[in-house]
């Protein structure tokens, strides 16, 4: 890939690949640990190329960071 937004592409695809590696495995609790660095990426994206579609990275993302939320929830015990 080549362009002004080469870098935080690449960097926020192997971000998106980190968490889809982490939410592959059920032991895993940090399943996307810092989304405000990829969210950093995605505004730079944003603002290099305005006329990129990035809907399919902010929904994903927001996947990741909605599980990493639910991982990070106390797990529910069972009743005696």
């Amino acid at each position: 890939m080549h362009g002004p937004a080469a870098e935080d592409t690449t960097n926020l695809e192997t971000f998106l690949i980190a968490a889809h590696d982490a939410d592959a495995h059920p032991d895993e609790l940090n399943v996307c640990p810092n989304a405000a660095l990829a969210q950093t990426f995605l505004g730079n994206i944003r603002q290099l190329q305005p006329k990129w579609n990035v809907v399919q990275y902010h929904q994903e993302m927001a996947f990741y960071v909605q599980e990493h939320k639910r991982c990070q929830q106390p797990a529910a015990t069972a009743a005696p």
